[in-house]
């Protein structure tokens, strides 16, 4: 058996994708993963995390954040995703199973997390509008 894992990103990232106009694409490739591997019928599962606002709405720098710079996770969050992996957990690090019948709902919250972050932390995203040079 095969265990794809979808490695989460912070809110911020998100909207940087977003900003850069390439959100769509960065939804098209996860749900092009999904589906492809849904046609093979074999034993390969996909999980991800992007829908956990643990992961998304948490504030870069917050004490306990599960990222080290918003890509990668810390240890100890990768120590909880993968033992929820391994065993039933109820945890905020529970992944979500991927497949053709769960895709679509995954990814509306995935991308409503990303709204919501950019409405709760509207500094950040004029930050990364600055680091862009969307503002000219």
């Amino acid at each position: 058996q095969t265990i794809l894992f979808i490695m989460p990103m912070q809110g911020l990232l998100l909207n940087t994708i977003a900003l850069g106009g390439a959100w769509e694409r960065y939804l098209d490739w996860q749900r092009e993963l999904v589906n492809l591997v849904d046609a093979r019928n074999s034993d390969t599962r996909i999980y991800g995390v992007e829908d956990r606002p643990k992961f998304v709405l948490e504030s870069a720098g917050a004490q306990q954040n599960p990222f080290i710079d918003g890509s990668h996770i810390t240890r100890n969050a990768g120590i909880e995703l993968f033992t929820c992996l391994a065993t039933q957990c109820n945890s905020d690090f529970q992944p979500t199973r991927l497949d053709s019948h769960s895709i679509d709902s995954y990814l509306e919250q995935v991308d409503a997390l990303r709204r919501r972050y950019a409405r709760e932390n509207p500094a950040e995203l004029t930050k990364a509008r600055k680091w862009l040079n969307l503002d000219k």
